[in-house]
């Protein structure tokens, strides 16, 4: 009834034809080791879990950061293009008051006083 070197009886062990019992306290399975094992593959599911969510943050973050270079580079044509019309209103006084209706230009100390006399007027 032996197979391979290992009888068919649970606590049987054929070695080299001679067969040896070993004590059913030593076969029978430990708590302890059923909470490692347990313990082992919930770490690994967790180990998984986070593996998966710092893919997910890379991803996101790769996606992002071309999203930030595109927004950065449109403000920085946006910030020449407002420089260059306040540069053209010095010339052109006509510019002067889209600019300032835009609130990229301050307004002049006279346009200020006539603003706070026209706003006391019913």
């Amino acid at each position: 009834m032996a197979r391979d070197g290992i009888d068919l009886v649970q606590n049987q062990i054929d070695i080299t034809g001679r067969v040896t019992t070993v004590p059913l306290r030593f076969m029978k399975p430990h708590l302890l080791g059923n909470v490692l094992v347990g313990i082992a593959g919930l770490t690994i599911l967790i180990v998984v879990a986070l593996c998966y969510a710092y893919v997910q943050d890379v991803r996101q973050s790769r996606r992002l950061q071309g999203q930030l270079i595109l927004a950065t580079m449109n403000r920085n044509r946006a910030q020449a293009l407002a420089a260059d019309a306040q540069e053209f209103a010095k010339k052109n006084k006509q510019m002067e008051a889209l600019l300032q209706s835009l609130s990229r230009l301050p307004v002049s100390a006279t346009n200020n006083a006539t603003r706070l006399i026209n706003a006391r007027q019913p």
